[in-house]
């Protein structure tokens, strides 16, 4: 594991996408698995400074999405990466559904299949809430979990920036089996809120009380801190 600390958020995102971007120069296509979520702003606005919109190699797999997405609307993370990247080659995509039952099930095993047809993810890029969830695997969240819907926790639910009322309870997401699948992972965290579960993530025991505790486990995984997400670290 490496555990890198920047200044800034900005100066974080360009270290990341010029890796992005040697991966995009050594492979045809890379493979890369999108997250949102704020502190995936300053990285995609250096993708597009230095990749531009259409994102030439790469096609993206999103790790997730509310349930039903037609509940989500405008603030659906669908609608979310096509503000990023409106040119994007992106046809893989996680898409929200409003399937139930047997077929719900059958779209996330879709899903899988695809991904795996595809050779998997190149390079998974994430964030943590601050329960600790990554993608929307939320706490008790077992390490074999799959692609499946899951039921949102009240903490992530009041930050989702829903109008109150009215924000979905559910989302589809990769499980964490998925996304230790990734032969890369790039964990981006900034700001103080989330220090406490940076530090807990990577200096605790592994524990499903804290899903991002699992990524200790992945062979090839760097955090991207600013200084005041990492302040929670006793190395910082």
């Amino acid at each position: 594991m490496e555990v890198n600390v920047f200044q800034t958020a900005d100066e974080a995102a360009q270290v990341l996408v010029a890796e992005i971007s040697q991966l995009c120069a050594d492979n045809t296509t890379l493979n890369l698995g999108f997250a949102t979520g704020r502190s995936m702003l300053p990285v995609y606005s250096a993708m597009r400074s230095t990749l531009g919109a259409e994102l030439p190699g790469i096609c993206g797999w999103n790790l997730d999405e509310y349930w039903p997405q037609s509940a989500a609307g405008d603030l659906s993370f669908a609608s979310f990466m096509r503000a990023q990247f409106p040119l994007a080659n992106t046809p893989a995509q996680l898409p929200g559904t409003d399937l139930t039952g047997a077929d719900l099930d059958q779209f996330c095993k879709s899903y899988e299949d695809r991904l795996e047809a595809s050779g998997g993810i190149d390079l998974q890029l994430l964030g943590i809430g601050v329960n600790g969830h990554i993608g929307f695997n939320e706490p008790g969240s077992a390490p074999d979990s799959r692609t499946r819907l899951v039921k949102l926790t009240t903490s992530t639910i009041e930050r989702a920036g829903f109008p109150e009322g009215s924000s979905p309870q559910q989302a589809i997401s990769m499980g964490i089996e998925n996304i230790l699948a990734a032969k890369r992972i790039r964990i981006c965290v900034f700001g103080q809120e989330k220090s406490a579960a940076v530090a807990r993530a990577i200096e605790s025991n592994m524990d499903s009380s804290c899903p991002a505790s699992f990524l200790q486990i992945h062979a090839d995984i760097s955090w991207f801190l600013d200084r005041e997400a990492a302040a929670g670290l006793s190395s910082s």
